[in-house]
């Protein structure tokens, strides 16, 4: 990601007390949903934050093109939590909203 966005991004959530965590995300072709889909990817890459499906593409399109780019992601399923699909749809709006609400004033 781009130094200079992220330490903005971290600087706004420090700021304002924000929680946040930030690392090594991984993406893949699929949705991983289990500790099974998740185990062999945590033994390549130890102390990955999370797996998505879709900024990588826009990650080399931005790196490509020289553009800065910087990965912002609201967590709504955690694959160690009992109950993962009800805690998913108990948290998604919550989880959205405050993301939302996050990148507007870090944009303004």
């Amino acid at each position: 990601c781009d130094v200079a966005l992220y330490q903005k991004a971290t600087s706004f959530a420090n700021r304002y007390q924000i929680p946040f965590t930030s690392g090594i995300v991984v993406s893949g072709d699929q949705f991983v949903n289990s500790m099974e889909l998740l185990a062999p990817i945590a033994s390549t890459l130890p102390g990955i934050v999370a797996c998505e499906m879709e900024a990588m593409a826009i990650a080399q399109v931005s790196h490509h093109f020289n553009i800065p780019f910087l990965m912002i992601r609201g967590i709504s399923d955690i694959i160690s939590h009992d109950q993962q699909s009800e805690s998913y749809q108990s948290s998604v709006q919550f989880v959205s909203d405050h993301t939302a609400s996050f990148i507007l004033q870090l944009l303004d």
